[in-house]
């Protein structure tokens, strides 16, 4: 995955400063997903106003008309977003899909959709490659990995098989009328990630890809193919998320519609 402005250096699974997650993967060029660094002021909206009535000073804001989907350019580091329906990319540019954005959240590089509450939730698309994604032989103890099948079904088995997390079991689903697999992701608080290796519960490795959490985690999961490529649709939060945090990104994901094919 590509450097994004903002985004801490490239790490192997070590503890960085987050929006959310502290997810950060071993791939020498990547970073991680959830994380901000500009520091935790300026990468997220005081709690005591959970819909800003402006941006932070500096940030551009977003504003569809009716019936007027905006495109969000990768290359801009944060933006506000009211409400309305947008052109958002996959992680590393790898897609581009329309979403509906609930007022008030906020966007990092055109790809991370955060609630305008820290910690309450991101959504985003990451691709998952059919032949380069590995799950860890144990995603606290052993950062060692191993390949994981091609077919959507095959993720959501592997990753619902998995030590440590508390998955439920997969389910067939539609997502923008694609075949999909819909399964629940959590890392129980009792996991402290602090006593893993590099203080971090790995969830997987994709390519340019991939992820890892330093904090208690709860998020729902969308695996599909799209054009041939496998992807998942994500919407993650800390613990802390409500059922209604949750609900909100399901609504988002239940929005999308895909656009055109993935990058070569």
């Amino acid at each position: 995955m590509n450097t994004k402005p903002g985004f801490s250096a490239p790490c192997r699974l070590a503890a960085a400063t987050v929006l959310l997650l502290g997810a950060c993967s071993s791939d020498p060029k990547s970073v991680d997903a959830d994380s901000t660094t500009p520091g935790e002021s300026s990468a997220s909206t005081p709690t005591s106003s959970p819909v800003p009535s402006e941006a932070p000073a500096g940030e551009p804001t977003y504003t569809p008309k009716p019936g007027e989907v905006v495109r969000l350019p990768e290359s801009e580091e944060w933006a506000t977003l009211r409400k309305g329906r947008y052109v958002a990319w996959g992680m590393s540019g790898s897609l581009r899909y329309e979403v509906d954005v609930p007022d008030g959240w906020r966007v990092l590089s055109g790809t991370y959709i955060n609630a305008p509450v820290e910690k309450k939730g991101i959504f985003l698309v990451a691709l998952t490659p059919k032949n380069r994604t590995k799950l860890p032989v144990h995603p606290c103890k052993d950062h060692s990995l191993r390949p994981v099948g091609p077919s959507v079904s095959d993720l959501a088995q592997a990753m619902a098989s998995q030590p440590v997390w508390r998955v439920t079991p997969p389910r067939p689903v539609k997502l923008a009328g694609l075949p999909a697999m819909y399964l629940e992701v959590e890392l129980p608080a009792r996991v402290d990630p602090a006593d893993c290796v590099d203080q971090a519960v790995s969830e997987y490795e994709a390519g340019e890809d991939g992820l890892a959490t330093t904090q208690s985690y709860k998020g729902r999961w969308w695996i599909l193919e799209v054009d041939g490529q496998r992807f998942t649709v994500m919407a993650r939060c800390y613990d802390i998320c409500t059922e209604e945090d949750l609900d909100t990104m399901s609504s988002m994901a239940e929005s999308i519609t895909f656009l055109g094919r993935p990058k070569a």
